[in-house]
């Protein structure tokens, strides 16, 4: 299941709550019904889109690797320390 249509499918859900909540019918029976759907909403976003996108494959860019060269890196300070002796 993609991300985006489980979204929409929470805004769906968000959409028919403030339906029945402005036409007055929203209600305890309606409230508890839609406290189960949510539930089941979220069950499925654990279920189905966090598998998702925790396993996906890494995008490969078409950008080439910057390689550094060891003589432009700046040589460390040794502030007067005698290192070695």
């Amino acid at each position: 299941m993609s991300t985006n249509f489980y979204w929409n499918l929470w805004l769906v859900f968000g959409v028919a709550a403030g339906a029945f909540r402005l036409s007055g019918f929203f209600g305890m029976v309606t409230v508890v019904a839609f406290g189960f759907v949510a539930t089941g909403l979220i069950f499925m976003g654990i279920m189905c889109v966090l598998p998702m996108l925790a396993a996906h494959e890494e995008v490969k860019t078409n950008k080439p690797e910057r390689k550094t060269q060891s003589s432009s890196a700046p040589r460390p300070v040794r502030l007067g320390l005698a290192y070695g002796k």
